[in-house]
């Protein structure tokens, strides 16, 4: 009985919402190899990670009282979630563009009525042209189906690049099938994009892979990557992950590590960068070492 406790708790910590980084997605994967723009907000289709907030805004009523620091490249942004009430909230700033604009400032809510809910909007401060823009996102989570909508405007107009994207996920046991479409004012940049994957725990570790189609048809232009990613633990307070990508289309490969250290509820997360010390760290450098940039894409957070 004990044993059967310790491995439940050991996959609620790797498979659950334990953790939150731009360097663990960028590690693992997002579900499309990178190819489905900004949909994904910054989270991953077939893994759970706090990150996914920014495309679902539901998940910000999974858990509160969380914040998070990340410095990715040369962006940073940070931000977090507070419980108050039957209700969470979540402030965060510089998370991601904002149609033309720069300097995001998103503002989320989310509660539990039976149906998971949450709602987002996310405005730009005035950009070199001095527009405006603004994304409004909401999301539920319906027995196993976790539908969401994105709606970009720009000065009050409909943004031609990201006019009106719906997507979903469904928990099927193991797998999970996921699917977007973005329609846009102008066709050439609309897209689709569909997959599945699956999350399994090997022995001490948790496997995880997919394979999606995303594309623009109008284009006529599409790429079909497999991710496999893998993350354990190598000791109760290191966590190691690492992922590989193979677009089956383009025969476009690359493979990533990282690791993150755990302390009390703080966890600090990285991906292994270049080890020349170059002016932007290149986190799919052939070469790395501890004197460049071997911490690439930092990220802390914390739970309380």
């Amino acid at each position: 009985m004990k044993k059967l406790i310790i491995a439940a708790l050991a996959v609620g910590i790797l498979s659950g919402s334990a953790f939150a980084s731009v360097a663990r997605i960028t590690v693992m994967g997002d579900g499309f190899g990178g190819a489905a723009g900004g949909i994904t907000s910054g989270g991953s289709f077939f893994y759970d990670d706090e990150m996914n907030v920014f495309y679902n805004p539901s998940y910000v009523s999974d858990n509160g009282n969380w914040a998070m620091i990340q410095k990715a490249g040369t962006a940073s942004f940070a931000g977090g979630v507070m419980g108050m009430g039957s209700l969470n909230f979540g402030v965060f700033f510089n998370q991601a563009a904002v149609a033309s604009g720069n300097g995001p400032i998103s503002l989320l809510v989310g509660g539990d009525t039976g149906i998971k809910w949450g709602a987002a909007v996310e405005a730009t401060h005035a950009g070199a042209a001095g527009d405006i823009g603004m994304n409004i996102k909401a999301g539920v989570q319906i027995a196993d189906l976790d539908p969401f909508v994105h709606f970009t405007v720009l000065n009050g107009d409909v943004d031609a690049n990201n006019n009106l994207t719906v997507g979903a996920k469904y928990h099927w046991g193991d797998w999970t099938p996921y699917a977007f479409f973005n329609s846009a004012s102008d066709p050439s940049v609309t897209s689709l994009g569909v997959g599945f994957g699956r999350s399994m725990k090997v022995k001490e570790a948790m496997v995880m892979y997919s394979l999606a189609y995303t594309g623009q048809p109008d284009f006529g232009t599409y790429a079909l990557p497999f991710t496999l990613s893998v993350e354990g633990d190598a000791t109760s307070w290191l966590v190691l992950r690492g992922g590989f990508a193979y677009d089956l289309h383009s025969a476009a490969a690359l493979a990533r590590v990282g690791a993150g250290l755990k302390v009390a509820g703080a966890m600090l997360d990285w991906a292994v960068g270049g080890g020349n010390p170059v002016a932007a760290a290149d986190i799919d450098s052939t070469t790395f070492g501890l004197d460049g940039h071997f911490f690439t894409n930092v990220g802390l957070t914390y739970k309380w």
